[in-house]
């Protein structure tokens, strides 16, 4: 078993160990991560997911430890600078990193030397060089995120000429397309999750079915997949438990098993949360019928990895208003045939005299959709609460953090309903937050990186206690109560 306290320090390799990688995973991490940590070059061959950029970070981010000033670059392609927050601030440390696209923010905080390492986009990067805002030929670590993905990469000469003497980490999908690059700007360095020089191109795996659903979408994207094969049996997999999606097996019983880093177990349908490296494709291939949730900017991968590739349709928009439509048809016609409707006859016996009973039955329809109210006139049915679950937030009473805090964070930064947040739990290095358990994945990830008492959080939905036996009536047994001896009186 690899310590990875030795390799990058107590706080990442803690960090590290908590994200419970697959096996196949964790042989890329263990490869990787020595590498990175000593800031020698390397090329990181694997699927277009951030589940795997993690531990490749921890060891960037361990070899620019030492120094001051802006020190390390992470480049990625447009459409995933959103996607890359939670991996580039996990094993960060005391590293101050920051995640954006924007020129004016990033300018700002570099000129007040409040940046370590600047997660952006090539555009962003050449930009602030030109400004001499970001100084490159300072930087001790470059990091290059799925270059094949960027469309143009004629502007990164003038960014990697002037970082010559930087550490050069490449991470790839299909490094046929990145030759030149990887030629140009990371010679000799070590290849790890490719072919080997003597090994062939390998074929496409399948049959597979796909869903296009993006990083931050799974959740609901899964749940819909659910719904819409509604299989006798299902096991989910992902290529680290910690960041895999949150399913209440025990209350959906026809989920058979969820697992997180081991194998999935032979089921009707095998739902994969994350793109899987080529060993774990054929295991789930064996398992059942394979559907994969590909984010929009894997189709690349996906054309190239994945043979017989059925997508799988899921309800759009315009299902649910035809659906809408269809259930006030129901109620119109529901009212119709319980009896003369006396009632608005008399109400609208006047404008029938001067307008077309067709327009004034559209109007109202209209007018009943606006409002939301439902044209039945039976009570509708009290909602049932919303099924609850725990986010778990890396900061507690140590750092005078109050539970008034992180609702006040929860409401004004994102955006969270207040009556939706339930128990604040703070403990004295961590918080415990209750949320609806479908809100908790989404809700987790847009929290990572906000500020609390002046410390950048982590968040993630919390399994800490899954599995655990409740006790059976909720509080400790207490001993029985003595009789107090009688007052003695003055005589």
């Amino acid at each position: 078993m690899t310590n990875y306290f030795e390799i990058i320090g107590e706080h990442r390799g803690e960090q590290l160990a908590c994200e419970d990688y697959s096996p196949e995973a964790k042989a890329l991490v263990d490869a990787v991560l020595p590498i990175a940590a000593r800031g020698n070059n390397v090329v990181v061959v694997c699927p277009p997911s951030t589940v795997y950029a993690s531990a490749m970070l921890a060891g960037v981010y361990h070899h620019l430890t030492e120094g001051s000033g802006p020190r390390g670059l992470v480049v990625v392609p447009n459409s995933m600078i959103d996607t890359w927050r939670h991996s580039a601030l996990l094993c960060a440390g005391p590293l101050r990193v920051h995640v954006g696209d924007g020129q004016a923010r990033a300018a700002t905080l570099l000129r007040a030397d409040k940046i370590d390492v600047l997660v952006t986009t090539l555009s962003t990067a050449i930009a602030l060089q030109q400004r001499a805002t970001l100084k490159v030929d300072a930087l001790r670590s470059v990091v290059l995120v799925w270059p094949e993905l960027w469309g143009e990469d004629d502007a990164l000469a003038a960014l990697m000429t002037d970082a010559k003497e930087a550490q050069r980490v490449i991470v790839t999908s299909d490094p046929t397309a990145v030759d030149d690059l990887i030629e140009r700007y990371a010679r000799k360095a070590m290849v790890i999750g490719g072919l080997a020089a003597e090994e062939t191109a390998v074929a496409p795996l399948g049959p597979v079915r796909t869903v296009t659903a993006r990083e931050s979408d799974r959740q609901t994207a899964l749940e819909q997949v659910l719904e819409v094969l509604d299989p006798a049996t299902v096991s989910i997999w992902a290529a680290a438990a910690a960041t895999g999606p949150t399913i209440d097996p025990e209350k959906d019983g026809w989920v058979a098993a969820l697992e997180g880093s081991y194998d999935a177990p032979a089921a009707k349908v095998v739902i994969a949360w994350d793109l899987p490296l080529r060993p774990r494709l054929e295991q789930l291939l064996k398992a059942g019928e394979v559907v994969l949730l590909v984010p929009p900017h894997a189709e690349r991968w996906a054309a190239a990895n994945l043979r017989d590739r059925r997508p799988l349709r899921l309800p759009s928009a315009i299902d649910t208003a035809r659906d809408d439509a269809a259930r006030r048809r129901t109620q119109v016609t529901d009212l119709l045939e319980a009896g003369l409707p006396t009632e608005g006859l008399l109400a609208l016996a006047p404008l029938f005299e001067r307008h077309d009973a067709t327009l004034i039955a559209a109007a109202l329809y209209q007018i009943a959709k606006a409002s939301g109210a439902p044209l039945s006139t039976a009570s509708a049915a009290p909602l049932a609460p919303p099924v609850m679950g725990i986010m778990w937030i890396s900061a507690g009473s140590a750092d005078n953090l109050q539970p008034k805090d992180i609702v006040g964070a929860l409401v004004n930064e994102i955006k969270v309903e207040r009556a939706s947040i339930g128990k604040v739990d703070v403990k004295e290095k961590f918080s415990l937050v209750e949320l609806p358990m479908a809100d908790v994945a989404r809700i987790s990830e847009a929290f990572t990186g906000t500020t609390l008492k002046r410390k950048r959080v982590l968040a993630r939905p919390d399994r800490a206690r899954e599995g655990r036996p409740a006790r059976p009536d909720g509080d400790r047994p207490r001993p029985p109560r003595t009789e107090r001896p009688p007052r003695r009186t003055r005589e």
